[in-house]
C-alpha cells in the first residue's frame, strides 16, 4: 500500500473535505481525488460516500483509518526518535589494536563510523596480539581487533577481517642478496639476511616459514629480527627501501609496491590470515560499544562481499 496516498486519505479523512485537504497538503484538488480513487482501486474497497458536495467514510473507510492512523503518525515519528537515539551514543570507546595489522584498517571504518555517531570519542591503544587477551580482561579496553581469538569461554568473537599476507623484500635487496649469497635465496639463507618484524620473537614470521617450508624450519638455527616496529608505515617504509624483507599483505604487495617489491621465494603461497574483534562477555555494554560491534561487523560484510566480486 502506497504510504503518500495512505497519508492523503487520512487528511481528507480528518478535514471531511477534498479542498480543505488540498490547501493542507499544498496541492490541486484533482491531483487529491486522484490519488483517493487510485487507492480505493488498489484496496479494492469503497472508502469515501459523497453526498451533496461533502464526503463521508464509508464502514471500510472507518475501519482503515483506525487501522491506519495509528501506524502512519508512529512511521511520521520514527526518524525523529532515531535522531534522539543516535544522539544519545556518545562517550568514549577503547580499542585495543596491533597498529601494524589495524591501523589503516580502523582508519576508515571509524571515519565512517563518525558519520552517523559524532558523539562518540575513540582512544585506540597499541598492544600486541599477546597483550590484547589481557588488556580485554584487566578492562583496559573495550573491544579488541586481533588475530588471536581469545579464550571463547570469558569472550566474545566473530571474524571481521581476511587478508592475505607472504614474504617480501625490494627487488634491490633481493638482487644484492642473491649476488653476495651467489645463489637464489633460500630458507636456510635467512639467519644471514635482514628481516624486519613485529615483535622480538619473530611469532609472524615463524608462523609463516610452518606454512611455507615447515622441514627447513626444523632445521633453521634461532632468527633474530634486523628491525622491531609495530608502526605500519615505517614497516613498509623499510622493506620498500631495501632495509629488509618482511611478511607484507597482499593488496599491498599487489595494489601499492608491485614495481617495487616482490616475492622473497617465488613458488610461496599466501598466508591468509583472519582478523577478529573480541570483548569481554557478561559486562554491561554501553551504547557506543554496541553501536560500533554491529557497525564494524556490517562494514566488514560488505567489505568482503566487495572483495568476492573482484
Amino acid at each position: 500500500m502506497d504510504l503518500n496516498k495512505l497519508k492523503t486519505f487520512l487528511v481528507v479523512a480528518e478535514q471531511g473535505s477534498v479542498t480543505q485537504a488540498a490547501e493542507l497538503l499544498s496541492r490541486t484538488q484533482p491531483a487529491i481525488s486522484l490519488q483517493l480513487k487510485q487507492l480505493e482501486k488498489s484496496t479494492g474497497l469503497t472508502l469515501f460516500d459523497r453526498k451533496h458536495g461533502k464526503i463521508y467514510l464509508t464502514r471500510e473507510g472507518q475501519q482503515l483509518y483506525a487501522f491506519a492512523a495509528p501506524k502512519v503518525q508512529a512511521i511520521e515519528e520514527q526518524p525523529v526518535l532515531l535522531r534522539q537515539a543516535l544522539a544519545e551514543v556518545k562517550g568514549w570507546l577503547r580499542i585495543g589494536v596491533n597498529y601494524l595489522f589495524g591501523q589503516a584498517l580502523l582508519a576508515r571504518i571509524i571515519r565512517t563510523f563518525q558519520q552517523t555517531y559524532p558523539q562518540v570519542r575513540f582512544e585506540l591503544v597499541d598492544c600486541t596480539h599477546q597483550d590484547l587477551e589481557q588488556a580485554l580482561i584487566q578492562n583496559q579496553v573495550d573491544l579488541a581487533l586481533t588475530t588471536r581469538f581469545p579464550q571463547p569461554e570469558f569472550f566474545e568473537s566473530v571474524p571481521v577481517f581476511y587478508y592475505n599476507r607472504t614474504l617480501a623484500a625490494s627487488r634491490e635487496y633481493i638482487s644484492k642478496a642473491e649476488h653476495r649469497l651467489g645463489h637464489a635465496i633460500a630458507v636456510e639463507d635467512l639467519p644471514e639476511l635482514a628481516i624486519i618484524e613485529s615483535s622480538k620473537e619473530m611469532r609472524a614470521t615463524y608462523a609463516w616459514l610452518k606454512s611455507y617450508a615447515p622441514e627447513g624450519l626444523s632445521a633453521l638455527p634461532p632468527l633474530t629480527p634486523y628491525l622491531v616496529t609495530n608502526n605500519v608505515d615505517v614497516y613498509h617504509d623499510w622493506i620498500q627501501e631495501g632495509a629488509g624483507m618482511g611478511l607484507v599483505s597482499g593488496h599491498i604487495l599487489d595494489l601499492k609496491h608491485s614495481a617495487q617489491m616482490q616475492l622473497v621465494f617465488p613458488d610461496s603461497q599466501p598466508q591468509s590470515i583472519t582478523l577478529g574483534l573480541s570483548r569481554r562477555k557478561n559486562h554491561n555494554l554501553g551504547l557506543a560499544e554496541q553501536a560500533f560491534w554491529q557497525f564494524m561487523i556490517e562494514q566488514m560484510q560488505g567489505f568482503l562481499k566487495e572483495t568476492e566480486r573482484h
